[in-house]
């Protein structure tokens, strides 16, 4: 398979093909994997993103709220009570959803992620998604949860 960091889906595609514009893919499930893979061997990094001039509301308040992670494990510790930890991993998942619903709050249309045409854009938020799954992950694990690799 091609170490592309794009890959292509489209009507008439072949889930055999390399995932090129030219020779797409014919599902997203095949995107996807191909995607993993990639991530598997290392060879997809947000190593160097820059976060856009103007930062959204929800973007913003993503990023504070993995920060809030530390704090949240050191109080769950201090009250030996997983119950902080619990209470954080909900309110992540809260703010992540409003994050992933409504990325560009004053906007009168979303944009979903795959079909962001700047790709520095695309791929900061794609990193703020990695952002998000490494600490709900790590809050899991602390928790004793086994996260799930897919819903």
């Amino acid at each position: 398979m091609a170490a592309a960091t794009e890959y292509y889906v489209g009507i008439g595609g072949d889930d055999a093909n390399p995932g090129t514009k030219d020779k797409p893919f014919a599902t997203l499930t095949k995107a996807r994997d191909a995607i993993r893979e990639l991530k598997k061997a290392g060879k997809v990094s947000f190593r160097g993103v820059r976060a856009p001039e103007l930062v959204t509301a929800t973007e913003e308040a993503l990023l504070r709220k993995i920060e809030e992670l530390p704090e949240a494990i050191k109080s769950a510790g201090k009250d030996l009570s997983p119950a902080p930890l619990a209470h954080y991993a909900f309110e992540l998942a809260t703010v992540f959803t409003d994050f992933y619903e409504n990325p560009d709050p004053g906007a009168e249309k979303q944009i979903p992620f795959i079909k962001i045409t700047d790709p520095a854009l695309k791929k900061y938020r794609l990193a703020l998604v990695d952002m998000f799954r490494q600490a709900m992950a790590n809050s899991l694990d602390a928790l004793g949860i086994v996260p799930l690799e897919q819903i």
